[in-house]
């Protein structure tokens, strides 16, 4: 009797715990997502990037707080991969600017002899960001164009990624760091899979994947593997609050619109219509178009 007793609380007292863990988990994630919203509020995307009010060192304290505090969230990636991912005059942003500036001295003020640089456990949020700017401004924290800086603080920034990536103790920032080099080094993005099979960020790289069958002309390809993906993860819910699947509608759309197949773009259109009316990515597509188009076939058909 005493051993069913001993059993049974172990058993309530496991259940909790699991419970715990994932409130907790939802609790993370909501404050991660709320923050990411403050930055999505001043920061517009759609077809054309915009900037609310001149805001932008607001934008970026958002940022490394998510990046501090929720380095594994998808909201972390969607700040290092999309919200600052254009062309930015800091002339127009003189507060950003001069809090870029001191996040850049504070990683490469001391190019030349840093132990900063070399050791890839401190500062990980700034470095982050930093070499996110380092892409997309015009007028950067020094004379981004001139030929000699560039060349000498890519190869910093880029050696500094590296550093971090292999030998970081934080899991979450080696991933962060290999996920700033996918573009330097395209086996990367197989790779991490591979090493961080349960990262949020995994059904997107496979989306990616799946979508480059279609950029080499292989759409029927293109086109089963991301009705896999849909079938695996179309719950996971993205930082913007639509499900994956949505994602894999306007890729489905594009790869059935190259192939002339229109009752197809019509069919995962209308299902993002109405799933996600304000969907801002399919802006390509008029429906009218596409139903005179189906009408003329119709016809000819007859």
């Amino acid at each position: 009797m005493k051993k069913w007793k001993f059993i049974l609380i172990i058993t309530l007292w496991l259940i909790l715990l699991n419970f715990s863990i994932v409130l907790a988990q939802v609790e993370v994630k909501n404050e991660a997502n709320e923050l990411y919203k403050k930055i999505s509020s001043i920061m517009v995307r759609g077809i054309k990037y915009e900037i609310k009010d001149g805001k932008l060192d607001i934008a970026m304290d958002y940022a490394l707080e998510i990046l501090k505090k929720y380095p594994e969230s998808l909201e972390t990636y969607y700040i290092l991969k999309v919200s600052f991912n254009f062309n930015i005059r800091f002339s127009d942003y003189p507060k950003a600017y001069e809090k870029l500036k001191t996040w850049y001295k504070l990683v490469l003020e001391n190019y030349d002899n840093s132990n900063i640089l070399d050791d890839p456990n401190v500062y990980m949020p700034e470095k982050l960001i930093v070499t996110e700017f380092f892409y997309h401004i015009l007028f950067g924290p020094i004379d981004i164009n001139n030929d000699f800086f560039r060349k000498k603080h890519e190869k910093s920034l880029l050696l500094t990624l590296e550093n971090m990536r292999k030998y970081c103790k934080d899991k979450s920032y080696r991933a962060l760091a290999m996920i700033m080099l996918f573009s330097q080094n395209r086996n990367y993005k197989k790779k991490f899979i591979k090493i961080f099979p349960q990262h949020s960020i995994v059904p997107l790289l496979k989306l990616e994947s799946a979508v480059e069958f279609a950029d080499n002309k292989n759409y029927k390809k293109a086109i089963k593997e991301i009705e896999k993906l849909i079938n695996t993860y179309k719950d996971v819910v993205l930082p913007d609050g639509w499900k994956f699947e949505i994602e894999c509608y306007e890729r489905l759309v594009w790869a059935y619109r190259c192939i002339d197949d229109y009752k197809n773009v019509k069919k995962y259109y209308m299902l993002i219509m109405e799933k996600v009316p304000d969907y801002p990515y399919i802006g390509y597509i008029n429906i009218e178009t596409i139903n005179c188009i189906l009408n003329r076939k119709e016809k000819e058909q007859k």
